[in-house]
């Protein structure tokens, strides 16, 4: 999904009303700075847009894996199926990002609420200046 396409996704979902300025690009993804939609009950989104996962290098993956993906064999091998496709595995990557920010911000510890997620990329509050 091409960055126009993920703005124009979050404004349909009524989580930005617009495009935002890039706050930061890395080697995973780049961040921008968005206004939030009223309904997100934020005054600013951060949208944290993934880099094709064929173009990015990331020296730890097997070790990042292995501690998310269990030591079950079917488990193993089920989420090793899905992680075939680059596709797939940019997908799982944003999804377990999303999953955890949820679970951090349910408990209460100080990190941007979550808003929304597509497969490559992923809304939040923006915390900052």
């Amino acid at each position: 999904m091409e960055h126009e396409q993920v703005f124009e996704h979050f404004i349909g979902q009524a989580v930005i009303t617009a495009p935002g300025v890039l706050v930061k690009s890395g080697k995973e993804a780049s961040v921008y700075r968005c206004p939030a939609h009223e309904a997100s009950g934020c005054a600013e989104a951060a949208i944290k847009i993934y880099k094709d996962i064929e173009s990015r290098s990331f020296k730890g993956a097997k070790e990042y894996l292995d501690g998310r993906i269990g030591r079950t064999i079917r488990k193993r091998r089920d989420i090793l199926h899905m992680l075939s496709s680059s596709a797939s595995m940019q997908a799982y990557w944003v999804d377990a990002e999303r999953s955890a920010m949820e679970s951090l911000y349910a408990a209460g510890l100080p990190v941007p609420k979550p808003l929304a997620a597509t497969n490559s990329a992923f809304a939040m509050e923006f915390i900052g200046e």
